[in-house]
């Protein structure tokens, strides 16, 4: 757990997203079960927005730059010549797509501009980089000037539908402290770190699967674990980008009814810490982690959007996209 340092009244609900559809699927695609999952994504993408406006929520969506094409033909005409050559070949994005996108059923999971423009136009809503291709930074294979020619790309390519990306969220959470310098290059002035500790340090895909790590990240979903991972608004000053740590991916709707009691009371239980001693909760997750049944998840985030208006009105917590965050922990202010 991160020590509470300066209070400030109110506290903070730091929210961001992982939008990627099929690109950061892509290690995993097969069966009917993945494609669910996809289209679900697609599908409750408007509902998530739609549940945001409705309780005031700000939120960053790290968005992977592909998903704003039309299509492949774009893809191949904006496609960076200089490309990591990845030791495991699954990982590069411009492979895969080269294998899969000459199926017109395969545009809806790997395209939406539409939403996109559907992000771009919701209030409190930011329009954050997820690199161009879902680059994998900690990876064999990864290169600074890959990454960087990868970057511009995407940043370019949200410009058209919003203000030019200011966060990034890195994909699988590898944060690499090369890429950080020339993510300040071009102007980012966030970042989602990992929260502290070796249960939540980025994996390398070798690293995945079935471990001890991971049953116990389970088993944190629901119990304290590792604490209230919260930390004061100050914690994010520094040179840019500003890490804004991440609290809590909320997965909802995974197991049976009395598994997402607890689920939803931990996340309840680490709001009201923040709001009580004027800290940031910073909760993220990914389109797909609603899908499918959808109705029965996004439930579960409505208990959670509850219990930030009861904090809201009773102790006046705000709601803030990263990059708000960020600002104003740069500019001194308190969590007021």
């Amino acid at each position: 757990m991160i020590a509470p340092g300066d209070e400030a009244a109110g506290g903070v609900l730091v929210t961001s997203l992982d939008f990627e559809l099929a690109w950061g699927l892509r290690e995993s695609r097969g069966g009917a079960h993945w494609r669910a999952r996809v289209e679900g994504a697609r599908a409750a993408i408007p509902r998530l927005l739609d549940a945001f406006a409705g309780h005031g929520i700000h939120a960053t969506w790290g968005t992977v730059g592909m998903l704003a094409l039309d299509g492949p033909d774009e893809l191949r005409a904006l496609a960076p010549a200089t490309r990591a050559r990845f030791v495991n070949p699954a990982l590069c994005a411009y492979t895969y797509a080269d294998a899969v996108l000459g199926d017109p059923a395969e545009a809806p999971l790997h395209f939406a501009p539409d939403l996109v423009r559907l992000i771009a136009a919701t209030p409190g809503q930011e329009l954050a980089t997820h690199t161009f291709s879902h680059y994998h930074c900690a990876e064999a294979g990864h290169a600074a000037e890959a990454f960087e020619a990868d970057l511009a790309v995407g940043l370019e390519v949200l410009a058209r539908f919003a203000e030019r990306p200011r966060s990034i969220i890195f994909p699988k959470n590898q944060v690499a402290p090369e890429c950080l310098a020339i993510c300040a290059g071009h102007g980012i002035e966030a970042f989602r770190g990992n929260p502290p500790g070796w249960l939540f340090a980025p994996r390398t895909s070798a690293e995945r699967g079935p471990s001890l790590r991971r049953g116990l990240r389970l088993i944190d979903e629901v119990l304290p674990l590792s604490g209230r991972n919260c930390y004061p608004l100050s914690a994010i000053a520094g040179e840019e980008p500003r890490n804004v740590l991440a609290s809590r991916l909320f997965r909802p709707g995974r197991g049976s009814a009395g598994f997402d009691r607890l689920l939803v009371r931990r996340v309840c239980t680490d709001l009201e810490h923040a709001a009580r001693h004027g800290l940031v909760f910073h909760l993220w997750w990914h389109p797909h982690n609603f899908a499918p049944d959808t109705d029965r998840r996004l439930a579960l985030l409505e208990q959670v959007l509850a219990a930030f208006d009861r904090l809201r009105e009773q102790r006046g917590m705000r709601s803030m996209t990263m990059l708000e965050a960020a600002r104003a922990a740069g500019r001194g202010e308190g969590a007021t």
